[in-house]
């Protein structure tokens, strides 16, 4: 940054300067009419502004106060996000299915409270519609990392959505992130950066034509979170809004999100921190579980497993994958509770670094047999 120098009094002033909260290093170089320069250093401190954080008793982000600005978050029956305040003007509503998945939101933007639809494929996003049912964007995905991380491929804008109509063209990298939208034409018309902990740090370009960003999830602009599925990613903080469905089973930190290491590993729906598997492909459904491990749980749990239940479920350790003492394993639709088991017992130690499925006893176990305990 440049500064003139007061012919005066020989101060100067550099407006603008970006500055954190605390001390602040800045290099600072002279240079005089003669061309001479001299480099020295100075510290600038910035006051901090003291953050709070309250949660209810079901372990949910309920206030963040800073400054004078009060965030009010508030939770459904099912420790859903519904509402999101700001000095008690609404900036976002969320409404949800049956499955947890979110279905319509409402989110202030630019001064404008504008309704979103979404549609559907599993837990993937295919479109998003208006209040009144006309298709704004359609997306085309293939094979990702997990899930729908880095499934991405194109983006569809139809007739009133935000962007120009036309399809767009997703690049992704390693882990999954949106870091460039091409035109049909090959021309670049927007390029995203990131913090390791998924803040945007850029977003270069004339209209922004994908709403899926970090780890190819969808950035709500109002907050700042990244919508996961079962839980809401908050990048400025590194952390989750509401506490692991698991409890401490799932480690000590409540809210820590993918074990702190976002580079080297990802999460598919807020649920457990992956290690990427070479032998993992696809969303990580049934046809990845070995059959015998697959009948051996149906069995355990009451036989009554079909085909079909078989091929949409899996189960969620309770630790670390690196670690092999035990799992706990859960419903993929509502996290319930089935049973536990000791991996010396069933599963090797390559199997570990998979994620599986299991449904709960709405699906598979016979009423009154929710809870089942494994030797």
């Amino acid at each position: 940054m440049r500064g003139r120098v007061s012919t005066n009094d020989g101060t100067f002033v550099l407006p603008n300067v970006p500055l954190h909260a605390g001390s602040n290093e800045l290099v600072v170089t002279v240079t005089d009419v003669s061309g001479n320069t001299y480099t020295t250093n100075r510290w600038v401190k910035k006051d901090e502004t003291p953050e709070y954080f309250l949660y209810d008793g079901n372990g949910n982000l309920t206030n963040w106060v800073s400054s004078t600005t009060n965030w009010v978050y508030e939770w459904d029956w099912a420790d859903r996000l519904v509402k999101v305040t700001s000095n008690g003007a609404v900036v976002l509503q969320n409404w949800y299915d049956a499955n947890s998945r979110r279905i319509a939101k409402q989110e202030l933007l630019n001064g404008q409270s504008v309704k979103t639809l979404y549609l559907y494929d599993g837990w993937d996003i295919v479109a998003v519609m208006t209040a009144q049912g006309q298709l704004l964007e359609s997306y085309t995905r293939g094979v990702g990392l997990a899930g729908d991380i880095g499934t991405i491929v194109a983006v569809t804008h139809h007739a009133g959505s935000s962007g120009p109509p036309g399809t767009y063209y997703v690049h992704h990298n390693h882990r999954g992130d949106v870091i460039v939208t091409r035109s049909v034409g090959g021309g670049t018309v927007g390029t995203y950066g990131y913090s390791a902990f998924g803040a945007l740090t850029y977003r270069p370009g004339s209209y922004d034509v994908c709403r899926f960003k970090f780890s190819s999830k969808e950035r709500d602009p109002s907050t700042g979170f990244y919508y996961y599925g079962y839980r809401f990613y908050a990048p400025q903080w590194q952390r989750w809004i509401k506490q692991d469905q698991l409890g401490e089973l799932g480690g000590i930190n409540l809210y820590g999100f993918v074990h702190n290491n976002p580079t080297g590993r990802f999460d598919e729906l807020g649920l457990m921190g992956c290690a990427p598997n070479p032998c993992q492909s696809g969303s990580g459904r049934g046809d990845e579980i070995p059959e015998a491990l697959r009948d051996w749980l149906a069995d355990k749990i009451g036989g009554k497993a079909t085909k079909e239940a078989k091929e949409d479920c899996c189960f969620i350790s309770s630790r670390d994958p690196e670690q092999t003492q035990g799992w706990e394993i859960r419903c993929q639709m509502c996290a319930a509770y089935l049973c536990a088991i000791k991996s010396s017992t069933v599963l090797q130690a390559d199997l570990c670094l998979k994620k599986y499925f299991l449904l709960c006893a709405s699906h598979i176990v016979p009423p009154g047999a929710d809870k089942v305990k494994i030797d």
